[in-house]
């Protein structure tokens, strides 16, 4: 009976210690509080102990570094690849206009397919010493309308003759001879 006793007068000294549960409550919120906010100021601050260290910011910018590096190579061969791709061909036009140079005129050979064989879709004129090449193409489909435009200037170093400039029809081809003094 004696250990019956003690437990009860245990449990009324414990209900009397707790006599203020409201203020028990905003004391449980406060020490909460704060130790969430220990928790984080001390995440926050072994992070940007980290993010603000000179040996971050270092590895950091030797990423960058690399990267930076590894794109300029890729440039680097996309170039090269295209430089060899024209060093391959003959000349750097598209591959409708073939020119070459003979002893005494220069001849454009232009394929007609893309302009549907139709050399009124080319316009050839000149302005000085240069020869400008347009041609222009339009494909209707049923939900779309399809435009080509080509436009080329060909510079010459020397004297041309203008008005003996010859255009002929012959086949899939226009050919265009321009005559040098």
């Amino acid at each position: 009976m004696e250990d019956y006793n003690d437990e009860q007068n245990i449990r009324n000294e414990e209900k009397h210690l707790c006599k203020h549960s409201f203020l028990k409550g905003i004391l449980t919120g406060i020490l909460v509080f704060l130790g969430a906010y220990c928790a984080f100021y001390t995440v926050a601050d072994w992070h940007f102990k980290r993010i603000l260290s000179p040996e971050y910011q270092i590895r950091k910018m030797d990423r960058d570094f690399i990267k930076q590096e590894r794109s300029m190579n890729q440039f680097r061969e996309l170039s090269d690849k295209e430089i060899n791709s024209r060093i391959g061909k003959k000349n750097d036009k598209a591959e409708f206009i073939h020119a070459e140079k003979l002893h005494d005129a220069y001849r454009f050979t232009i394929d007609l397919k893309p302009f549907n064989n139709d050399p009124k879709n080319i316009q050839v004129r000149t302005e000085g010493n240069m020869l400008v090449i347009d041609a222009e193409n339009t494909k209707n489909n049923k939900n779309s309308k399809e435009i080509m435009r080509y436009n080329q200037a060909f510079a010459f170093g020397e004297d041309i003759k203008t008005n003996e400039i010859t255009k002929v029809h012959e086949g899939n081809n226009y050919i265009i001879t321009v005559p040098v003094d």
